[in-house]
């Protein structure tokens, strides 16, 4: 384990250790977050976040309006800063949620040929 101000400049940082497709199973890592609507999702590349400090993803996204234009900002300023590796960012706006309830669709029973049956 790495404090978090050694991870944009340890010697292993683009070292791969997961993928998917590379193999039959996949070990998914997951983690929840709570978010609120205005909060900004932001998926990118190690040459972004290993050339912006964290502060700076917050400044850019300050006042943005459009997912399109935060992503290309975060990239566009990582190239500026000297970025070193590929750049590419997906940045997401929470606007709010809308709760509905679900009901499973009834399901007709399929026989032992895979036909629909009654």
């Amino acid at each position: 384990m790495l404090p978090p101000e050694s991870l944009r400049s340890h010697e292993q940082r683009s070292v791969l250790t997961c993928a998917l497709g590379l193999g039959l199973f996949v070990q998914v890592d997951l983690s929840q977050h709570k978010v609120q609507p205005g909060d900004w999702l932001v998926l990118c590349s190690d040459g972004v976040w290993s050339a912006l400090d964290d502060s700076q993803f917050g400044e850019a996204a300050q006042g943005e309006e459009s997912s399109r234009s935060l992503a290309e900002k975060l990239t566009e300023q990582a190239i500026a800063q000297g970025s070193d590796d590929n750049c590419s960012a997906v940045a997401l706006r929470i606007r709010g949620f809308c709760f509905q309830t679900y009901e499973e669709p009834v399901r007709k029973e399929r026989g032992w040929l895979g036909l629909w049956s009654r």
